[in-house]
């Protein structure tokens, strides 16, 4: 069985406009906003979670965690008359809304 030109025209064309329907659309998790780069550079305004639309193959969008975080590290050491310390340090971080926000940067 032979396809016709046409057939095979518009299989393709379904296929590039079903990957460009695909492309344009991105969900950012809950935790999460979503940095816009277009063509690398960065936009002023961030993404909240949900649902969004972008333009497909320009704009690459980044998801950074803005929950708050914890690192743990122990330390130790000793004193002069040779008496050892340890030290359990724990920080807990997150990011704010100017740290995510490019309309904050100078």
């Amino acid at each position: 069985m032979k396809m016709s030109l046409a057939t095979i025209i518009s299989i393709v064309v379904t296929s590039i406009a079903f990957m460009l329907l695909l492309a344009s659309f991105v969900v950012i998790d809950a935790g999460y906003v979503g940095v816009v780069k277009r063509l690398g550079a960065v936009q002023p305004d961030y993404l909240p979670e949900g649902f969004h639309i972008k333009t497909p193959f320009i704009e690459i969008v980044e998801e950074f965690d803005v929950r708050l975080s914890k690192v743990e590290t122990e330390a130790g050491a000793s004193s002069r008359d040779l008496q050892v310390v340890r030290t359990e340090i724990a920080v807990q971080y997150s990011m704010t809304h100017a740290a995510y926000s490019a309309k904050n940067w100078h």
